[in-house]
């Protein structure tokens, strides 16, 4: 392949850029070729310097992706910075996956990060609610996944509390029963097996009872952590995503930064 062969099969890769820049890219790597050939370079030595004209165009595509970006954050901008590094990672891999494992990794521990942190926050107001106020109740709110029934259940400690009692076909059984002492007792049964568990005034489970077939499960005092355990947790929490956010934010632009520079790095150098 010679100098005006590459340009034309350089200029054909580039097809997807406009027309203008496109064609001050042309221009630019024929001056190469003349100042390299000036400098007594063969055609040889520069094409295999430049190396193919597919590759050069994935990665001049991938930086044109990458300065629309930095000019408009944009999510379509975004998406064709990930789909052009993609593009360059089928012949360049080792230069593609540092970028995307940064990418994907810094927004994933970004976003858990944000659930880690609204949720603290959500369990640092049911505990100050609950130390100050005693709402509410720790047997108010019962999840129940049997099945049988609806799925969320609100209570109340009150032993004149109304009973839940529901039967289902196939003798499926879902019962919510308030003890004298203000405790609460869920009893689940499907045709797999049946489920009881029993909570003691304060929130924690007193006793948790599995039948399944000839298979029986019983665990009993069972460990609650009460409302002062949850505000320390929920505190912890916020601390740690707090920390982790910053992290992620840090990642996430050394990332892209690394990435400019090594666009830059193997065009620049061409």
């Amino acid at each position: 392949m010679n100098r005006d062969a590459f340009l034309a099969a350089l200029k054909a890769q580039l097809n997807q850029l406009p027309t203008a820049q496109r064609d001050d890219i042309i221009s630019d790597y024929a001056q190469y070729f003349d100042d390299a050939m000036t400098a007594g370079r063969n055609e040889t030595d520069v094409i295999a310097q430049l190396g193919t004209p597919q590759q050069l165009a994935r990665e001049l595509f991938a930086q044109h992706q990458l300065d629309a970006w930095e000019a408009h954050k944009t999510p379509n901008n975004f998406i064709s910075v990930l789909t052009s590094s993609f593009r360059l990672g089928a012949i360049r891999f080792g230069l593609s996956l540092p970028f995307l494992l940064g990418v994907i990794g810094s927004a994933l521990l970004s976003l858990i990060s944000y659930i880690v942190f609204i949720t603290g926050i959500l369990w640092l107001c049911l505990s100050l609610s609950q130390i100050f106020f005693s709402w509410p109740a720790p047997n108010q709110f019962i999840l129940n996944d049997s099945g049988i029934g609806p799925w969320f259940v609100m209570t109340d400690s009150d032993m004149n509390a109304p009973a839940i009692d529901i039967m289902g076909k196939d003798n499926q059984a879902f019962k919510i029963e308030h003890q004298p002492d203000g405790g609460v007792t869920l009893h689940a049964r499907d045709r797999n097996g049946e489920l009881t568990l029993i909570k003691n005034a304060d929130g924690s489970i007193k006793t948790l009872d599995v039948k399944k077939g000839e298979e029986h499960l019983q665990i009993s005092r069972l460990h609650t952590i009460s409302p002062f355990e949850r505000l320390l947790l929920s505190l912890g929490m916020i601390l740690a995503s707090f920390f982790s956010i910053r992290l992620a934010k840090k990642w996430w632009v050394r990332t892209w930064a690394w990435w400019r520079a090594e666009l830059d790095k193997h065009i620049v150098t061409h």
